[in-house]
């Protein structure tokens, strides 16, 4: 048995570890740009702070940190730390369902969790959801534990965890429901009460920093993240499906089947699987509430899939085909994404739409701004577009240009607008980049129009225009 563990553990390690490899390596071949809220990250991670616009800090820190150790600011040293940390997720869970149903599903666990379509997407960009998931994992490794043991340390990591998560994305919260769903359903899920006040106060001092950053910032992100809600509008039963229809994607189709399935099957759950489904399947039902209330996009339940993917393997662990045929599906779209990328311009949709339009043609237009800012002897850039200006900021990052966003009208709807908005001191002219056709003032003159035909403006026309300072006032 001792053997048969083992051969089981170096499985689930080796196949967690050999997907790690070949994500990295596709990483240095990888042809898209940065995506508008990578590009943004970045950038935050230029200017340091305890909270931005729309997303606490700790994913800008670490953006930083790893560009730092690099010396490099390229697409591949923004994105390493995504499959690192899917890594480091895949192996935290090994270590939770070793304790819970052993080695076997354990394995399976890890296994299933680094090929999930959700989390090889999540492995190719860098995104707040992934660090938020490192501390969800290692706060639910610590739940496990205080729930065999009261423990002063358990507990402080576990409060540090939470608060962590919640300075990577507010979406951490849903674990104080989970465990709170838990203690109120099952006698055997209730910590110790001196263990959750230790976790309370250790949460709240690692939030502290974007808890006064808000403060300072008339709740910047809190309303932000209020108005991503937008609630008041009617039901949207058609987003609700489609919500719901995505997790099939997200999770891949025969394991979120499966997770379906243990809920159809929950009067029979128990102990453990039933403290796991309290962490997993409301977090969905949560999220499809939320798209029925207005909209929600696919990665919106990704914490659901922590606990949910240890479910599917004790679900599924002694069904073997359906086992193999649900990570079987997983890993061929694990292999084949990152080799697609690396010419993302060479597929299309059967409609004619490119299949990866969004994530290239941003850098070629920033260039293009760039070029026209030269040949009009001008170094200042102004730009409307978040997504515009998101990558000017990125590409034209080693240059002398000067990027600035269009000043708010009343509250600030971006970080550009925030923190770079045209200064009222300066004064001659400027570029303006824009993707509508109207001037942004009758002194504004029209130099260039260019019809994008690929990538993530296709269809639509760039117009540069020079135009002087006092075209944005405030």
């Amino acid at each position: 048995m001792y053997q048969t563990d083992q051969k089981y553990f170096r499985f689930g390690v080796i196949f967690i570890l050999a997907l790690t490899v070949w994500r990295v390596f596709f990483h240095s071949l990888n042809g898209t740009d940065l995506f508008v809220d990578e590009a943004q990250y970045w950038l935050w991670g230029q200017n340091l702070d305890f909270g931005y616009y729309s997303k606490p800090p700790m994913l800008a820190w670490l953006i930083r940190a790893t560009t730092e150790l690099a010396g490099s600011s390229a697409h591949f040293w923004v994105r390493l730390p995504a499959p690192l940390l899917h890594m480091a997720i895949a192996l935290i869970l090994m270590s939770i369902t070793r304790r819970i149903y052993g080695v076997r599903t354990a394995a399976w666990a890890g296994s299933i969790y680094v090929a999930l379509p959700i989390v090889t997407v999540g492995s190719l960009l860098i995104s707040t959801d992934t660090l938020m998931l490192l501390f969800f994992a290692i706060a639910f490794a610590m739940y496990q534990r205080l729930l065999e043991q009261s423990s002063i340390r358990y507990a402080l990591i576990m409060g540090i965890a939470i608060g962590l998560g919640m300075m990577s994305k507010y979406a951490a919260i849903y674990f104080v429901i989970g465990a709170v769903l838990a203690a109120v359903f099952q006698d055997n899920a209730k910590l110790a009460w001196r263990d959750v006040l230790i976790a309370i106060a250790a949460a709240l001092v690692s939030m502290a920093p974007n808890i006064w950053w808000n403060s300072t910032h008339q709740l910047t992100t809190l309303r932000h993240t209020a108005d991503n809600a937008n609630w008041g509008d009617g039901l949207h039963f058609g987003a609700a499906a489609e919500f719901f229809g995505s997790q099939f994607i997200v999770m891949g189709p025969i394991f979120f089947s499966a997770l379906v399935w243990v809920t159809l099957r929950l009067a029979r759950q128990r102990g453990a699987d039933l403290r796991l489904w309290f962490f997993s399947v409301p977090i969905v039902l949560l999220i499809v509430g939320q798209a029925l209330m207005s909209e929600a996009y696919a990665n919106w339940a990704a914490t659901a899939y922590i606990a949910g993917t240890i479910l599917v393997a004790r679900l599924l662990v002694e069904r073997r085909v359906l086992l193999w045929a649900g990570q079987g599906i997983n890993v061929v779209f694990a292999i084949a994404l990152p080799i697609l990328l690396v010419a993302p311009e060479r597929w299309y949709l059967p409609n004619g739409d490119q299949l990866f339009g969004r994530y290239i043609g941003r850098e070629s237009v920033s260039l293009a701004a760039a070029e026209a800012a030269k040949e009009a002897d001008l170094n200042t850039i102004v730009a409307r577009s978040r997504s515009v200006l998101a990558d000017l900021h990125y590409t034209l990052r080693d240059t002398e240009f000067q990027l600035y966003s269009i000043p708010p009208q009343g509250f600030a709807q971006n970080y550009y607008q925030q923190n770079f908005p045209v200064p009222t001191e300066l004064s001659g002219n400027v570029i303006f980049i824009d993707l509508s056709a109207t001037p942004p003032c009758e002194d504004a003159k029209l130099i260039s129009a260019n019809l994008q035909k690929n990538g993530a403006y296709a269809g639509r026309t760039i117009h540069f225009y020079t135009a002087p300072f006092n075209c944005f006032s405030h």
